[in-house]
């Protein structure tokens, strides 16, 4: 398994405007290529703040039965997630499951289709083609951890 270095950390908040106006006016960050993302699967919005060579992910919830808006209910705004990039996500996710840890069953609320208990595509950090997935905190110590390998598209 080789882990490659921390891509981002992600936090999570109830309002995304008035959180990317916080960073701009206290830490100068502003998105990444201006741009916000939306997952509908997720029902959530997120954008990337670029810090030196990694990132702020920034995630708000765009319903209230999101998985999202639940952990915030439940935990309040704040640090959410940090993700690894790897160099091959299907050896590392069969390595690690050898070890007893398990993908993330989480769902949004009131449905039954887990969100990550699989190694999903999307979009990296720098915009490129990814595949990921996340780790149930359950089995890592109570942190949430996600996995990301850039690919080709």
């Amino acid at each position: 398994m080789k882990l490659k270095k921390i891509a981002h950390v992600a936090i999570a908040v109830r309002d995304l405007d008035k959180a990317l106006k916080y960073f701009k006016d206290v830490f100068g960050l502003e998105p990444l290529n201006g741009k916000v993302y939306e997952s509908k699967d997720e029902k959530l919005l997120f954008t990337f703040l670029p810090i030196g060579d990694t990132f702020l992910e920034v995630m708000a919830p765009t319903d209230p039965t999101s998985y999202l808006a639940k952990f915030i209910e439940e935990k309040g705004e704040g640090l959410h997630h940090f993700v690894i990039a790897v160099d091959n996500i299907e050896e590392c996710v069969d390595e690690l499951k050898s070890k007893g840890v398990k993908l993330w069953s989480v769902t949004n609320v009131g449905e039954t289709t887990p969100l990550f208990d699989k190694v999903c595509r999307g979009t990296s950090e720098r915009g490129k083609p990814l595949k990921f997935t996340f780790l149930d905190p359950e089995s890592t110590l109570g942190a949430i951890i996600e996995l990301e390998e850039e690919i080709e598209d």
